[in-house]
């Protein structure tokens, strides 16, 4: 993962899932990696699937893999709830803040999509995961 070898850490993650199915840290990992790096509709059901155990962690990041799977599937409603208690609890994170604002946009809510898209930028350093070009993207058709 850490190589950008996306398809061999899905790999990695599937194989230790099947051994390790209650793995919370392998669940997020895997579903993660398949909602961020995947874009055909199987892979996005199983990232919906596997992130349901997500839902009611304690951790903002597991919560966000489930809110951001069910935006990667179109469920923006269950995404974007989600996203606002975590974005409250933990504002300075500029990855959730990238994830409400494309949640934001999806529901047409332009003005809130930009300000929390241009604040993921403002929070972003380097190596923290957000990726930058899509953010900016995404503002330029706001």
């Amino acid at each position: 993962e850490s190589n950008k070898k996306y398809d061999d850490a899905i790999r990695t993650y599937e194989e230790i899932y099947s051994v390790q199915p209650d793995s919370i840290i392998v669940v997020n990992n895997l579903a993660s990696l398949l909602s961020d790096y995947k874009t055909d509709k199987a892979s996005l059901e199983k990232s919906y699937k596997l992130s349901l155990s997500l839902k009611g962690a304690e951790s903002s990041y597991f919560r966000d893999t489930f809110a951001w799977s069910s935006y990667r599937i179109g469920k923006n409603d269950e995404a974007i709830s989600i996203l606002n208690e975590i974005t409250k609890s933990d504002p300075e994170v500029s990855i959730f803040q990238y994830h409400l604002g494309m949640v934001l946009k999806a529901k047409g809510d332009k003005a809130n999509a930009k300000q929390a898209l241009e604040k993921a930028l403002t929070l972003s350093k380097s190596g923290d995961g957000l990726p930058v070009n899509e953010v900016k993207q995404a503002l330029s058709t706001l």
